[in-house]
């Protein structure tokens, strides 16, 4: 018999058979018991709501499962709940217990093998609220020639809940970090307080805070020692001119960045000589102001000038 007589032959009853025989290799795998073991189940705790969990001895604990191939494959860490009840215990103090299998929510058809450590301790205290003065913390530096000059939080005192050991040691709370860095201008922002307590059984949230940040310009005072002063003629004015001291004094007050950038000669000061006649004169001195900088003092504050007639001044 030729093999593609004997493929033809009974064609259906062998392609029910392969049929068969794979839905039976599936069955029997399903039912093939396997072992796994989980290292990093995270358990949680019910405790009286007037305690919270303030240290666990252990923070993770392992097991091992057994159950069906397939059901151990998909099975992930994250599917395993853990919740003891500690509801009763309202003593602060260290407390020891007994994770059972009661405690554990795990796939069907499983079943749990081992819970390592299966004994353990946490330490319970009173939870209870305290009112504290909210804190600033400020990071990093403005950009430079500014500085951070005040600055309001509001409310400035805020009522949280935590641990009484904790909290009785505490008169202020932080705020998150007020990034400085690079600025230049005041600015508001609402602001996350850091918490009091930060445990996978009780989260003490406190509601963030508004904060107004003043940043000024550093400022500082320059005097500038040889100023030449000008003289500011009319149209039709050609006398000679003779001035006593060309030169002044002027101080300035202003932003340290800018002022270090002048000299004498960028300043400009000078007497208005329009329409005089000949003779001598005590005349007031003006300086032209820089833009960001404020004028706080100027030596001489006037001066002599003395106007010639042409012939004397050609003579």
């Amino acid at each position: 018999m030729k093999f593609r007589d004997w493929i033809i032959r009974d064609f259906a009853i062998k392609i029910w058979s392969i049929i068969l025989s794979i839905i039976v290799w599936v069955m029997v795998q399903g039912e093939i018991t396997t072992k796994r073991v989980f290292h990093d189940i995270s358990y949680h705790l019910e405790v009286a709501p007037s305690m919270v969990v303030v240290k666990r001895g252990i923070q993770r604990i392992r097991m091992v499962l057994a159950g069906p191939q397939d059901v151990m494959r998909d099975t992930m860490e994250d599917s395993i709940q853990v919740m003891h009840d500690l509801k009763g215990i309202k003593t602060p103090g260290v407390v020891q217990f007994t994770l059972s299998d009661e405690d554990f929510t795990i796939p069907g058809h499983t079943q749990i093998l081992e819970i390592f450590p299966n004994q353990l301790s946490i330490t319970l205290d009173r939870l209870v609220e305290k009112e504290l003065k909210v804190k600033a913390n400020f990071i990093g530096k403005p950009e430079k020639g500014f500085y951070l000059k005040d600055f309001v939080v509001s409310p400035a005192i805020v009522r949280v809940e935590g641990p009484k050991a904790r909290l009785e040691s505490l008169s202020e709370i932080e705020t998150q970090p007020i990034l400085l860095t690079g600025r230049s201008r005041s600015f508001a922002q609402t602001i996350s307080l850091k918490p009091i307590l930060n445990s996978e059984d009780r989260r003490s949230d406190v509601q963030p805070v508004d904060i107004y940040v003043k940043i000024d310009q550093e400022m500082s005072r320059k005097k500038f020692n040889h100023v030449p002063v000008a003289l500011l003629y009319g149209l039709k004015d050609h006398l000679a001119t003779h001035i006593l001291n060309p030169q002044i004094e002027v101080s300035l007050e202003g932003g340290s960045e800018l002022m270090g950038k002048l000299s004498d000669s960028d300043l400009k000061a000078f007497v208005d000589v329009t329409d005089l006649k000949p003779g001598k004169y005590q005349l007031p001195v003006n300086v032209i102001p820089v833009k960001g900088l404020n004028i706080v003092g100027i030596q001489p504050q006037s001066i002599e000038v003395e106007i010639l007639g042409e012939l004397e001044a050609t003579a």
